[in-house]
């Protein structure tokens, strides 16, 4: 696992459209997506993404 510094993970969801993006660039390679709900209002997000097509700083 890779540590990313300064890069902003953004989560919208719009009708049951769920989308993401990093520093404003959307990600469309999206491998697996898993958004669980506990009670107590915590929700646990596992995101897997192709980051080798994205532009990204990663430092």
């Amino acid at each position: 696992m890779e540590n990313v510094k300064g890069n902003k993970l953004q989560y919208i969801r719009n009708d049951n459209q769920h989308r993401f993006k990093i520093n404003g660039q959307e990600i469309k390679q999206i491998i697996d997506f898993k958004l669980i709900v506990k009670p107590q209002n915590c929700a646990t997000l596992s995101l897997t993404i192709d980051i080798s097509k994205l532009d990204l700083d990663i430092s």
